[in-house]
């Protein structure tokens, strides 16, 4: 693998342009609608107070603290607990909220300082060999790259998920050839790629036998023995 560090060309910032307005497009502008927003999530938090407020109430009439469940206002208790999961679930939601909003405010912070850095590296590696391992709860595919340094890349395969639940995993456009490049945004800690023109034939998909905890990670090196990756994680 050849590296070496170069100025941002128009392909990286059209990459780091394109995530900047995904970030803003995903939270509110000033000339989007805060009154549906709010009205959003106030439903959000009607909906969950009522449903554990009822669960409350059964549980104290289960237990002979409420006598009747039309007196659930009479009884301290029942009332308090009440009004208590109505602020404890509008906290969360506001905290969730807050949380969010911080977090698409550093991430277009760190892009702007990444165009504003306009230094990345950029290295250039041949594929040699590719393993399939898929998981089994969500049937995701993740693939291991053997370059030619010997050296083994973890890449997921995030669309190849059964998020519908159908019991198949999709179909996806998840590129795959012999030649690699691999551009390094230092700030974000991320990677863009690019391929080449020979196209690599995916293998056939092992199940992943290990708890999550023990699955390789996304965007890392695998620090294991080419030979020893199907008994380790498909044995």
């Amino acid at each position: 693998m050849t590296s070496i560090i170069r100025a941002l060309n128009d392909h990286d910032i059209a990459y780091l342009k394109e995530r900047q307005e995904a970030l803003k497009d995903s939270g509110l502008s000033l000339g989007e609608s805060f009154i549906e927003f709010f009205l959003t999530w106030l439903w959000i938090i009607s909906l969950s107070g009522s449903i554990f407020s009822i669960a409350w109430v059964i549980i104290c009439r289960l237990v002979g603290i409420l006598p009747s469940m039309s007196d659930w206002q009479d009884v301290p208790i029942v009332y308090r607990g009440v009004l208590m999961i109505f602020g404890l679930v509008t906290i969360y939601v506001v905290s969730f909220l807050v949380k969010d909003y911080r977090h698409r405010k550093q991430c277009l912070e760190r892009l702007e300082l990444e165009l504003q850095h306009n230094e990345i590296e950029e290295s250039t590696a041949s594929v040699e060999a590719v393993k399939c391992l898929q998981e089994p709860e969500h049937l995701m595919k993740i693939y291991l790259l053997r370059l030619s340094d010997g050296r083994i890349r973890v890449r997921y395969d995030y669309d190849s998920a059964d998020v519908q639940g159908v019991g198949k995993s999709p179909r996806s456009n998840f590129p795959i050839s012999r030649e690699m490049t691999m551009v390094h945004f230092k700030i974000l800690d991320e990677f863009r790629y690019d391929f080449g023109p020979t196209k690599i034939r995916k293998p056939r998909a092992k199940e992943l036998t290990l708890r999550p905890a023990d699955w390789p990670e996304d965007e890392t090196w695998l620090d294991i023995s080419w030979d020893d990756a199907d008994q380790i994680f498909s044995s």
